[in-house]
């Protein structure tokens, strides 16, 4: 994985309180694909300006959705 570890830490702290059994509940319902849900979920932090600041400068979507699949588990997983 190329993202940094800290960075990788402050995503993880920013993005996992955003995925919630009500949240995944909704994206399932939608029928969201699993990629869609980790970036709702990235959105949902508010966190914008700290992602174009830091993590595109060295990132591409590819690997910050590499770092989201790290932290957040499939829609379908336990199922």
């Amino acid at each position: 994985m190329k993202i940094k570890p800290e960075h990788l830490e402050h995503l993880r702290r920013i993005v996992t309180p955003h995925d919630t059994e009500k949240a995944r509940k909704g994206a399932i319902r939608r029928g969201d694909s699993d990629m869609r849900y980790r970036w709702d979920c990235l959105w949902a932090a508010k966190q914008n300006q700290w992602v174009y600041a830091t993590l595109y400068p060295y990132l591409n979507d590819d690997h910050i959705d590499t770092a989201l699949r790290s932290i957040i588990p499939n829609l379908n997983q336990g199922e």
